[in-house]
């Protein structure tokens, strides 16, 4: 009889929350994936989809994420397995287990610029809600000359500051509280800054060959927002503002307090 420990237990529970944020696991490639919003998940969960061999229905990607689209197949997450199973998953040198990660100053306002300061595709009556939110909180009707005034950056991060232990959004929440590294070992952390070569060891561990590799690590998804350096959005406040909010993922995974300088 396989021994189940308590933190396998508990992750199985975590899993079984939103679909966006669960897991990723394939018996065929062996491997187990936690993905989360703005560090290049959709790439990421796009790849898996086709090197599991289903189709890609449609751009943009919802029913990615979700995995819901009608009489379709997609991968499965560590909660469809029973518990033994699970433990195999998360405990087996024969799994590679694996996320990426971001520093929170540039995934905060990669948020921010795809979700609040521009309008979704397709819209999103959610995203907009909070938008509508930080709108009446903060008199944008006294402020601005328009009803749809664009949400500055500096009230949404107020707003995420008020909200985040109660709403830990899967796109700005901690990367701690999504990747849970309290219960899981991962294999390989890689950075969304060294995404593609990243990536490719990813791809190469799972038995990728040269001709499929490009195809799984173009770009997809990106905010037709153009980027900016991280300098000309933050200012000392508003970067100790966020720090204090994502310190530990700052600590965990080795981001630097004024890398928004950089």
């Amino acid at each position: 009889m396989v021994m189940v420990s308590p933190k396998t237990i508990e992750f199985i529970g975590w899993d079984k929350k939103n679909p966006s944020s669960s897991s990723w696991v394939s018996p065929t490639h062996k491997y187990f994936f936690v993905g989360l919003g703005k560090t290049a998940s959709t790439r990421v969960k796009l790849s898996l989809h086709i090197l599991e061999g289903y189709e890609v229905i449609e751009q943009p990607f919802p029913w990615l994420h979700a995995r819901s689209k009608a009489d379709k197949s997609f991968v499965p997450k560590l909660s469809d397995f029973d518990s033994a199973k699970a433990a195999e998953v998360l405990t087996s040198a024969e799994w590679f287990r694996f996320c990426f990660v971001r520093n929170p100053y540039s995934r905060l306002f990669a948020a921010y610029k795809m979700f609040i300061m521009q309008e979704v595709d397709p819209p999103s009556p959610y995203y907009n809600n909070i938008k509508e939110r930080i709108r009446t909180k903060y008199n944008y009707d006294l402020r601005a000359t328009r009803p749809n005034a664009t949400v500055s950056f500096r009230d949404f991060v107020q707003y995420v500051q008020e909200t985040l232990a109660q709403e830990q959004d899967y796109h700005w929440c901690s990367m701690r509280w999504g990747l849970r590294p309290d219960l899981i070992q991962y294999d390989f952390v890689g950075r969304f800054e060294n995404f593609e070569p990243d990536f490719r060891q990813v791809l190469k561990r799972l038995g990728v060959g040269d001709e499929l590799m490009a195809e799984l690590v173009a770009p997809v998804n990106q905010s037709n927002a153009k980027n900016m350096p991280l300098a000309a959005v933050y200012d000392w406040e508003l970067a100790d503002q966020v720090y204090e909010l994502y310190k530990a993922d700052f600590e965990t995974y080795g981001y630097e307090k004024n890398s928004w300088l950089f």
